[in-house]
């Protein structure tokens, strides 16, 4: 009778059910695809180190899940809770008719075990289907081959879905069961009916709080970008977070008491139509849930920030790679110079270890070939020879120059007593042409600056716009631009050129050459020989690897650089996308049931007005604007944080050579749009329907 009775019940109030069964259906759905990535995988064809990328983000996700599923469980739990209230009455009704609190509550517990089985079934479903389409995304983020590509079923997930979900159904149960024991008929009764009571707040401390809480935004949004060498701790970084909750809290604490008293001195708009009741309960509702509103705001801030940023470093790792990888190979080796000859006689006291190591420091990158019984010319078709050179007599204090105090002033952590490398114009150019970027030519007396870094370039600027001069080899230098130049000489996967001084071929000292680099092309005709050669360069490196020779020599090639780059941008974004999916949808479905719950305790009100002769029109107006502003409120403050969050993710990527773009700003907006615009039309066509079959 009571499962006949439960069913009964599940079908005459699916509507009440929407907002709470389109959640689990999501959770379920998104809580499956991701967990499902090894199996989506599992028939890509990628590169070694790829794969390796691959196998971290899935431990990643398989540790995260944890975390995941309790804001999911909480989240449930809380929904539980709209469904209590909405049905009160119900309840109450069965405790007059003589029903025990035992039976009401097996009726509540197999409704929420139905709804979650139908739920699970829905999402995996779901899930199922849309973790196909993840397979083409991992493949396009992953640059892998799909030829193989098949329907996937992850046994794992699936299991992992159903044993998580499982045991957040078994804790709503209990939650269930709690709160009809504890549940007392008159409060029942009395659902809807109670007196409209808004809480005056007194408006000058209003107004204080609401100065306090903007000043400590305005503060925490300061240090957030005012550079980051001030956030290099991990207490100065979570300081403005936990600023930014506080004054999140105390500015809406203090609208709620001052809005109405604001809005009820504009006689005009206040006294039209049904404003007055819409602006109390607007007050009200906000009053009543500054909390609420408060973490809502944050986890829209936390998805607009996180969605941003993982948009942010796929695409602009993507262009990276495809600017800053113009060559196959780029192989470095350590030379002799008289540095370095200084440092062997510090770390070799021994003087036989020390000519072995001057020996190896002595041969070219084509030596070394030669060693291995390799011939660089057949590995590689078209290459380039330059050297970088440097000296204990020009550090980064001495570029600074007459600036020194005032850079070590706004940037403290910077290597002031490194060596600074530099290059002749003829090398650089050989590179420039090979790599198609501005070439450079300089008299005996000049230098140039090149760079392609974001956060280094104003400090060379600077520097080269004041015409500071330098000291090279026994040289006077002076700038021959006012500006940085905009290169680069090394492969790479992000814009890591911090400042290479170029200066004349006559004054370079081979004595402090320090370096020797060979940048070039495959000696191949097609994408099979391509691959070959790299393989054998693979095979090449790991032979010099054993020979303990890789300390003095780096190779580096495009392919390397292109799987390490896509398996970090892939895995950012994923686990991006994972958080910012259920935070938007938590902190959506909060608001969205919070509201619908104040719908039920204000049907009674809305019946008033219908007697005192109100249209439906204007009721429904009145509802939309309510929920309109209650859904706006969280949003716009979160919109301010992110502008100052994002502003600060900017200045890390760029420290990092990633670049924030337009495009990741518009997929971000199109995926909060849709969801929250989503949850809020669900939520008012329920809540109309919920006062218009007020009694």
């Amino acid at each position: 009778m009571l499962f006949k009775l439960s069913i009964k019940n599940i079908r005459k109030s699916i509507r009440d059910y929407a907002i709470y069964f389109v959640t689990l259906v999501l959770g379920v759905a998104v809580f499956y695809i991701f967990n499902a990535i090894e199996a989506q995988t599992s028939f890509l064809m990628v590169s070694d180190s790829t794969a390796e990328a691959l196998k971290m983000m899935v431990q990643v996700i398989t540790g995260l899940s944890v975390f995941i599923a309790f804001v999911l469980g909480f989240l449930i739990v809380y929904a539980s809770r709209f469904l209590m209230k909405r049905r009160n009455r119900e309840f109450a009704l069965y405790m007059i008719l003589g029903m025990r609190k035992g039976a009401i509550a097996a009726i509540l517990s197999i409704e929420s075990i139905a709804i979650g089985i139908l739920s699970l079934a829905a999402g995996l479903l779901i899930g199922i289907g849309a973790s196909q389409l993840m397979s083409t995304l991992v493949a396009q983020l992953f640059e892998a081959d799909m030829t193989r590509f098949a329907f996937t079923f992850s046994s794992s997930a699936f299991f992992k879905t159903i044993l998580y979900f499982g045991i957040i159904m078994l804790v709503v149960v209990i939650f269930d069961l709690i709160m009809v024991g504890r549940a007392k008929l008159i409060n029942l009764l009395q659902t809807g009916s109670r007196a409209e009571k808004v809480k005056m707040k007194n408006p000058v401390l209003c107004v204080v709080f609401f100065l306090l809480g903007a000043g400590i935004l305005a503060f925490a949004y300061w240090n957030v970008t005012s550079g980051l060498e001030k956030l290099v701790q991990i207490q100065t970084i979570l300081l403005p977070i936990f600023m930014g909750m506080v004054g999140t809290f105390l500015v809406f604490w203090s609208v709620s008491g001052f809005l109405l008293t604001i809005i009820s001195k504009f006689k005009k708009t206040y006294y039209k139509g049904l404003n007055t009741f819409t602006f109390r309960q607007l007050s009200s509702r906000v009053n009543t849930m500054v909390v609420s509103i408060s973490v809502i705001c944050v986890m829209l801030f936390f998805t607009i920030s996180i969605l941003s940023a993982a948009f942010s470093m796929r695409t602009s790792l993507n262009k990276n790679i495809r600017e800053l990888t113009p060559m196959d190979v780029d192989m470095e080796k350590y030379m002799l110079s008289e540095e370095v000859e200084q440092d062997l006689a510090e770390e070799f006291p021994d003087e036989a270890e020390r000519e072995a190591a001057r020996a190896i420091y002595a041969m070219s990158i084509g030596d070394v070939f030669q060693k291995e019984g390799e011939d660089l010319d057949q590995l590689l078709g078209d290459y380039i020879t330059v050297h970088y050179y440097d000296s204990a007599d020009f550090t980064m204090e001495d570029a600074f120059g007459s600036l020194v105090d005032e850079v070590r002033k706004e940037h403290p952590y910077l290597g002031y007593g490194s060596r600074q490398r530099l290059m002749t114009d003829a090398d650089y150019n050989r590179v420039a042409d090979a790599f198609g970027l501005e070439k450079i030519e300089l008299a005996a007396d000049e230098y140039a600056i090149v760079n392609n870094g974001d956060v280094s370039a104003p400090v060379w600027n600077l520097v080269l716009s004041n015409g500071e001069e330098i000291t090279v080899f026994g040289h006077t230098l002076h700038p021959k631009y006012l500006n940085v130049v905009n290169g680069f000489t090394r492969l790479a996967a992000t814009q890591e050129e911090t400042g290479l001084f170029i200066i004349s071929k006559d004054v370079a000292d081979p004595a402090h050459c320090f370096l020797e680099q060979v940048l070039g092309n495959y000696k191949a005709a097609d994408d099979k020989e391509r691959q070959a050669a790299e393989a054998h360069l693979q095979e090449i490196s790991q032979r010099i690897r054993e020979n303990e020779m890789l300390p003095f020599m780096r190779m580096n090639t495009r392919d390397d650089i292109r799987s390490s780059a896509v398996g970090i941008g892939a895995v950012v974004t994923f686990l991006g996308l994972y958080l910012g999916f259920v935070f938007l949808i938590s902190g959506t479905a909060i608001l969205a049931l919070k509201a619908l719950s104040d719908s039920i305790d204000s049907t009674g009100r809305y019946h008033m007005l219908r007697q005192l002769g109100a249209e439906e029109k204007s009721l429904n107006a009145s509802l939309f604007k309510q929920q309109g502003l209650l859904f706006l409120f969280p949003l716009i403050l979160a919109i301010v944080h992110s502008v100052f969050g994002i502003r600060f993710s900017a200045m890390l990527f760029n420290a990092l050579g990633v670049q924030h773009t337009v495009q990741s700003m518009a997929l971000t907006a199109a995926v909060l749009i849709v969801i929250y615009v989503g949850y809020f039309l669900v939520t008012y066509l329920s809540s109309k329907r919920i006062i218009k079959e007020a009694p």
